[in-house]
């Protein structure tokens, strides 16, 4: 089916939702329109907690600005504009998943996860590792600029209110996917505690507006890693090369080996 088609099966089918919707504020009906607001408004709600603080957040305000002038176009028998915002919506639905693929992978991804990143068996915690140093070698070797923060205590998740909140199951494809995209996630850390992603698009400040800087020179990183006893592992798409800051130390131009085992030394043996 080509795009063409689709958008004018899906205009046609969000008039025919519209006309429903309206049709139940007929009196014997007017319960059913006051449960659709309802659900609707909380869907809303939910979706803005959830992307609070990332670019997709002023696409939703957006959509609810249209839908209330859809609802007052319908209201005063506006047609033309009616027919228009409807296709305004239809376009929305298309483009919005392709633009924004990176915070909706990541909000598909942290749902219906629980527990589970409990008692971690040591096979676990050297294949979660193994997976970030995979992932990170990728990115230095595509040039791209990223930042995976790893600790083992809980206090990391601290930080998640810097970005957005997860709990994912760590995987190389998932780090590649955030920091290969465009979206806000790409402009933080991916945070991993206890063996769990807990946050992407960190910033590591509670401060608004502030912007992370993805370099050893950031003086920042060394009090986040001795805070939190936490490793921190940067890629740089000028350089192509990983660099890793644990503590006071910073290790530079490592493998994908090295970075592996520098991981391992300091996260889990230590004696």
């Amino acid at each position: 089916m080509s795009l063409e088609r689709l958008a004018l099966s899906l205009g046609e089918y969000f008039q025919a939702k519209f006309e429903l919707f309206f049709v139940s504020f007929q009196l014997t009906h007017f319960w059913l329109a006051f449960l659709n607001i309802i659900v609707v408004a909380f869907v809303f709600y939910w979706l803005y907690l959830y992307f609070k603080g990332t670019a997709i957040i002023g696409v939703l305000k957006k959509v609810a600005w249209i839908f209330l002038a859809l609802v007052v176009a319908r209201i005063l028998g506006l047609s033309l504009i009616e027919l228009v915002l409807t296709y305004v919506i239809v376009f929305l639905v298309v483009m919005v998943p392709i633009a924004y693929r990176g915070e909706i992978k990541a909000f598909i991804g942290g749902m219906g996860r629980g527990e589970e990143g409990r008692g971690v068996s040591d096979r676990e915690k050297s294949g979660a590792l193994h997976q970030v140093a995979k992932a990170v070698s990728f990115l230095a070797k595509a040039e791209k600029t990223s930042m995976v923060i790893v600790a083992l205590n809980g206090k990391l998740k601290n930080l998640a209110k810097t970005g957005t909140a997860l709990d994912q199951a760590v995987k190389e494809d998932f780090i590649i996917d955030i920091f290969s995209s465009d979206s806000d996630l790409a402009k933080g850390a991916i945070l991993v505690s206890d063996f769990r992603i807990v946050a992407a698009g960190a910033r590591l400040s509670s401060k608004k507006g502030t912007r992370l800087i993805f370099g050893t020179q950031n003086q920042l990183l060394k009090k986040v890693s001795q805070q939190y006893d936490a490793a921190i592992l940067l890629t740089n798409q000028s350089s192509g090369r990983i660099n890793l800051i644990y503590g006071d130390l910073i290790h530079r131009d490592l493998s994908a080996a090295a970075t592996e085992r520098l991981l391992k030394n300091s996260l889990l043996n230590r004696k």
